[in-house]
């Protein structure tokens, strides 16, 4: 019982108060993930991931894209995956995006949320590594409770995180300017690219 006292000594006495913080938000990140892995099936998403997963069968069941935005329509489409439309979904997302989600037909709706989730954290981890983070900042950027949040709702606002950290810390003009194309198949960050630009 001393020897653990004593290492906890230690190890509180070799880490500043941001180590301490940093640590504190990444354990948090931590329960936050182990409890949305334990639980996922009751946290089925009311927002994005639905409307992903729908879109994705519909394209395979020979839906033409032009067709998901139809309101009534997709409504039908959500329906026929889910048995209901959680939270009334629309399919509100430029074509390209489709591309994104095709892919999800080929799993059950559980296991493509769970796969869908968990890739969130790599454009996440890539973003926190190009700003400069590393060590135990790069952990709690990448495990904190708003990126578990963005695992639960299936959104990908992570991947557009990546592109925007692309945009303001790459190098070579080129990438810069696709990360600013891919930018914009969410339109409400139109406005970033356009600070980014100035």
């Amino acid at each position: 019982m001393r020897s653990i006292q004593r290492v906890k000594m230690v190890v509180l006495e070799s880490m500043s108060i941001k180590d301490m913080v940093l640590v504190l938000i990444a354990v948090a990140g931590c329960i936050n993930l182990v409890q949305f892995i334990l639980f996922h099936s009751m946290l089925m998403p009311r927002m994005d991931f639905p409307a992903f997963y729908s879109a994705s069968v519909a394209l395979h069941g020979g839906v033409e894209a032009a067709s998901l935005y139809d309101k009534e329509g997709f409504f039908e489409i959500v329906s026929k995956s889910f048995g209901a439309n959680p939270g009334h979904l629309l399919w509100l997302y430029p074509p390209p995006l489709l591309w994104l989600v095709e892919p999800l037909y080929f799993f059950e709706p559980d296991t493509a949320y769970l796969i869908w989730s968990f890739l969130t954290l790599l454009p996440i981890g890539f973003a926190a590594w190009i700003a400069g983070a590393r060590g135990l900042v790069w952990a709690a950027l990448v495990l904190n409770p708003t990126t578990v949040a963005l695992m639960a709702f299936g959104k990908t606002d992570a991947l557009f995180l990546l592109m925007l950290c692309i945009s303001i810390f790459g190098r070579r003009r080129g990438i810069v300017g696709m990360s600013l194309g891919l930018l914009l198949l969410k339109p409400q960050l139109a406005l970033a690219a356009l600070i980014i630009l100035c």
